[in-house]
């Protein structure tokens, strides 16, 4: 039985060949980027299903680190934060996560080295997370972890 639908116009079909060609070609640095993570999951062992960071240190075990409301990153945060002393990449007070409504936001401190998202060359003031996303700053990079929760 012959199909009802209409015989595409050459203009279209090129147009959409023209499209699939332009795609960029996939980089290896989503597959390093998946392999990182991979790695770093299987070394964490069991997580709270809660949003979290999650890193490991050079020749020590994965950590990590509940958001709850709000985690405050840095050198020397104070008894609610997150302190990496050793780092002296990171400012005192580097970077928070909120967990507001919906989605954990990332914001930068105004820290000395700035925070990027995912790639060294990324940087941010504020953005909104999602699960996965690598947060570079000072000389650590964490994995940003919210078990599906947004949608």
């Amino acid at each position: 039985m012959p199909s009802r639908d209409p015989i595409p116009r050459p203009d279209d079909l090129r147009d959409a060949s023209q499209t699939l060609t332009g795609l960029p070609t996939p980089s290896d640095d989503l597959a390093r980027r998946l392999g990182f993570v991979a790695e770093l999951l299987a070394a964490a062992g069991p997580l709270p299903k809660e949003p979290l960071l999650l890193w490991r240190e050079a020749g020590q075990p994965a950590r990590h680190a509940v958001i709850g409301q709000e985690l405050v990153v840095g050198r020397n945060t104070g008894q609610a934060g997150l302190t990496l002393s050793e780092d002296s990449g990171l400012s005192r007070r580097h970077f928070l996560v909120r967990h507001e409504a919906g989605p954990c936001v990332l914001r930068d401190l105004k820290s000395h080295n700035g925070t990027a998202l995912n790639e060294p060359g990324q940087r941010v003031q504020q953005h909104l997370l999602r699960d996965g996303d690598l947060i570079l700053a000072g000389h650590h990079v964490f994995v940003f972890l919210d078990h599906g929760r947004q949608r």
